[in-house]
């Protein structure tokens, strides 16, 4: 990388941190009125959240994703069950270095920690975190999901369910089309296209997280 881009990038990152210190995370945090909510996520979506409510992570799935999106449904309807199985590793070059981790028939990946040892430590921890009277679950069409799937996930009782989309489906009252991927017709990296000065990804134009944890029906924007 040339000293150019990196002066660049050193700047733009400057101003999306003072961005998100001074405006973007205090604004969403005077605005949340749920507190001791989990949140389960197949992505690393769960994790931001967090992160800009500056709330104790109440959930296991942190700095992670599931790469079968199926099995992610699975997980999510029988999640008491896979909440108590041991989790153990598996050496699959697939997705790099990262450790890769089975829960039964369930895997996950976790991308942001250096070791097996690490994961299976947050894990372990997280997991006896999870506040089933104030669950919200996450899921999308990327990768394998069907329309069926979408249909069952959209039956799991919880507090508070979002589908993330490409596509319209006024079915599905949970259902939020990320419009950016619309004539694309598929979802792309939502999470890590992000602005490069507020740090905000393709579905902060669409979903209002906060009002979505609030319980506020109008969470769509």
């Amino acid at each position: 990388m040339s000293k150019a881009k990196k002066a660049v990038l050193s700047v733009t990152d400057s101003i999306k941190e003072k961005y998100e210190e001074k405006i973007f995370f205090p604004e969403s945090r005077k605005r949340l009125t749920n507190d001791n909510f989990s949140i389960i996520s197949p992505n690393c979506y769960a994790g931001l959240m967090y992160h800009r409510l500056g709330k104790q992570f109440l959930s296991p799935t942190i700095n992670l994703h599931f790469p079968i999106r199926k099995k992610y449904l699975k997980f999510c309807q029988n999640l008491e069950h896979y909440l108590s199985v041991p989790l153990t590793f598996i050496d699959d070059k697939t997705y790099g270095n990262h450790p890769v981790g089975m829960l039964d028939d369930v895997m996950l990946v976790f991308n942001h920690y250096k070791s097996a040892q690490e994961a299976e430590e947050a894990w372990y921890k997280r997991r006896t975190r999870v506040n089933y009277d104030n669950l919200f679950m996450i899921f999308d069409d990327i990768k394998d999901a069907e329309y069926e799937d979408l249909l069952e996930f959209n039956k799991i009782p919880c507090k508070g369910k979002v589908i993330f989309t490409a596509k319209q489906y006024d079915d599905l009252p949970n259902a939020v089309q990320i419009t950016k991927y619309r004539k694309k017709g598929t979802l792309g990296m939502y999470l890590t296209e992000k602005n490069v000065f507020t740090g905000k990804n393709p579905a902060d134009k669409v979903f209002d997280f906060v009002e979505w944890l609030n319980g506020n029906p109008n969470y769509k924007k």
